[in-house]
């Protein structure tokens, strides 16, 4: 780990009692969590226990039915004022969009625009969201993928690149917007094996800049190297949650430990000697 997060350091994401219901069934329920900057938060789980839901209900990209948002200790959705009123008021779908290039997401399909080049995907948000001048915007595109190794990729199509190369422009595209609070879905579900340490090395770089991560996998020796702590949801809930090397050698909830089980490669029987 690399040591970027300050454990006495006001918290850059705070999620508190969120709900989140489709057709009456609870998928997300009073989940309370807390990252600093620099942290690197793991959320694990089988697989609809909730995890993708969580990450787009924090992004209001799923609007939760309740709880709260907040970033770097500012509203991000709905909030309690001193007299316990909720404030509700700027819910509405453009005042979202306003606000949304707080929390960059980087999407396990990672949804990047097919009709635009790596360099149009980078700018594209820029200039919709921030309203920053086509000029600025891809100066900071061009120095993002330079930063990310893939400059020479900048008049290319998604569709041209490798499965590695287009989950960078992806992570630069969020990048871009210079979010404080960055969140992860699968983001090494598609690429090969060997791959995932170098995935796994930029978004330590990433977080050693101070901003937070929260990122969902399914692969536990990515969120070993990885993360600082890790969160465990079962049925919606946080089960359990602490260090990450922790939670994955000494569970303490048996649910977690028949999740670690369940996904524990299978050791050959021993061959009998001869």
């Amino acid at each position: 780990m690399s040591g970027a997060a300050q454990p006495d350091a006001a918290p850059a994401l705070e999620v508190i009692g969120l709900r989140k219901s489709f057709a009456g069934r609870p998928v997300v329920d009073d989940v309370s969590l807390s990252v600093a900057p620099g942290e690197v938060l793991g959320i694990i789980g089988r697989s609809g226990c909730g995890k993708t839901t969580l990450l787009r209900a924090i992004a209001h990209l799923d609007p939760p039915d309740d709880g709260f948002v907040r970033v770097g200790g500012h509203a991000f959705g709905p909030e309690v004022s001193p007299a316990g009123v909720v404030r509700r008021g700027w819910r509405r779908g453009r005042d979202i969009s306003r606000e949304r290039h707080r929390i960059g997401f980087v999407f396990q399909q990672l949804h990047l625009w097919p009709h635009l080049d790596v360099l149009g995907n980078v700018t594209r948000a820029q200039s919709v969201v921030l309203s920053r001048p086509a000029p600025v915007a891809t100066e900071r595109a061009r120095a993002l993928l330079a930063r990310l190794g893939i400059a020479d990729r900048a008049a290319m199509r998604p569709a041209e690149l490798s499965g590695g190369q287009q989950q960078r422009v992806a992570i630069a595209r969020a990048l871009a917007l210079d979010p404080p609070v960055l969140l992860f879905d699968e983001p090494t579900s598609a690429l090969d094996p060997e791959l995932t340490g170098e995935v796994a090395a930029l978004l330590r770089t990433i977080a050693g800049e101070g901003r937070a991560l929260v990122v969902v996998s399914h692969s536990l020796g990515f969120v070993r190297r990885l993360c600082d702590r890790l969160a465990f949801l079962d049925g919606g809930h946080v089960v359990e949650e602490g260090p990450a090397a922790r939670l994955l050698d000494a569970p303490r909830d048996p649910r977690l430990a028949r999740f670690l089980a369940a996904l524990a490669p299978p050791f050959p029987s021993p061959q009998p000697a001869r």
